[in-house]
């Protein structure tokens, strides 16, 4: 089997966990199947220098000559290809940012893969765009099908509406001519119905359980978790505001790791609610800190806005710990009665309530049940055989 990745977030020495989730997946089809050729192109996904930005006209000169110093490059890495071919991007708004350069960027690097592996069997888009245009245009020339994982969130982002509320040609083309569409949720499939995209099949990411796994040590005092960007979905000050309504209910810390806009705003309204010695802000944290917190923490919180699914969640269970998280979407997927509380989305009366029950039951959540959800619905093994099923019904159907 020889798949062509065509990713529109990676991870980069400029930017290490842009799309660390894409990454670790390709890795772990690849570690499952070492027969594969798995190919992964590249442009500069996550990396500053290779983004223009609007006013920004002195850095943006200096991007510009820089740039012509980026070589194009092929790793190898076991089974795996990088292919990177340089190119500058810009906003959507201005030549749909630079899509015509792009393409040509990832029609050289699946040349490289093809002169390397031969035959093409699929072409795999990450997320809706750029990559699912890219891998229109590369099927379309190339007789190769493709499919394209949805991982926007919430689905559709407002500026590929049309007038009449649809979806945008920018979008609704790819999305239609693809071979097959994979939601990560079944909430995020019926979604995607609403806006007449069929070719739907739900395959739930999975978590990486040797390296998210429980350890022996247990939290001396009782410790919060959640994790994630500090913007208006994450529901930050939603969290904030069910904290300071428990009250001397809740004795504990309520630590909040990653940093993004609102962290100042968020900051303050902690101070004006009387709880800021009860929070601590962690900031940015690598996966192995992320993965220490989880395994420290009593139990983990969501209390996000909307989620196409919850990675985080997989990861805190498989943990050992439960969780506390809004029935926002993804989450619907993920939270049973044996690992966690689903809670009312931008309701801070409602997750309060549910982190007090939580507060006073966390501990009587068996780690082995909590192991097991994740290895009976979300482990490698499972995501490897959904995944190879679909790729051997597109090779075979050609």
């Amino acid at each position: 089997m020889n798949v062509f990745y065509i990713p529109s977030w990676y991870p980069s020495d400029e930017n290490p966990i842009y799309g660390t989730f894409v990454k670790e997946q390709i890795e772990m089809l690849a570690l499952h199947n070492p027969a594969w050729h798995l190919g992964v192109s590249l442009w500069g996904q996550g990396r500053l220098s290779h983004m223009l930005w609007v006013g920004d006209h002195v850095k943006n000169i200096k991007k510009r000559l820089d740039w012509r110093t980026y070589q194009p490059s092929n790793q190898q890495s076991g089974n795996i290809g990088h292919f990177y071919t340089p190119c500058l991007t810009w906003t959507r708004k201005v030549s749909k940012g630079n899509l015509s350069g792009l393409l040509v960027a990832n029609e050289k690097n699946l040349k490289s893969f093809i002169s390397q592996v031969g035959k093409v069997d699929v072409i795999h888009a990450q997320a809706t765009y750029p990559a699912a245009l890219i891998a229109q245009a590369l099927s379309e020339k190339y007789k190769i099908p493709y499919v394209v994982s949805i991982r926007m969130s919430p689905f559709p982002f407002d500026e590929f509406l049309n007038k009449k509320g649809g979806l945008k040609r920018l979008i609704a083309e790819p999305l239609l001519k693809a071979t097959t569409l994979i939601a990560t949720s079944h909430s995020l499939k019926a979604r995607m119905e609403i806006f007449g995209l069929s070719k739907i099949q739900v395959i739930h990411n999975p978590v990486n359980t040797e390296f998210f796994r429980p350890s022996d040590d247990e939290p001396e005092e009782l410790i919060l978790l959640t994790i994630g960007r500090l913007e208006h979905q994450k529901g930050i000050d939603i969290l904030i505001e069910a904290i300071a309504l428990l009250g001397d209910r809740f004795n504990g810390k309520m630590r909040i790791g990653g940093d993004g806009s609102l962290r100042e705003t968020y900051q303050k309204l902690a101070d004006e609610k009387g709880i800021a010695q009860k929070i601590q802000w962690l900031g940015e944290l690598s996966r192995k800190h992320v993965r220490d917190e989880m395994q420290q923490c009593s139990f983990y919180v969501l209390p996000s806005r909307h989620e196409t699914f919850g990675n985080v969640l997989l990861e805190a269970i498989a943990c050992g710990k439960p969780v506390v998280a809004t029935n926002c979407g993804g989450p619907a997927d993920i939270v049973t009665e044996n690992s966690g509380l689903l809670c009312e989305v931008e309701n801070a009366e409602d997750l309060a309530e549910k982190i007090g029950q939580m507060v006073h039951s966390y501990k009587e959540y068996r780690v082995s049940n909590l192991t097991k959800h994740i290895g009976d619905n979300f482990h490698p093994d499972v995501f490897s055989g959904e995944i190879t099923s679909l790729y051997n019904d597109l090779r075979t159907s050609q």
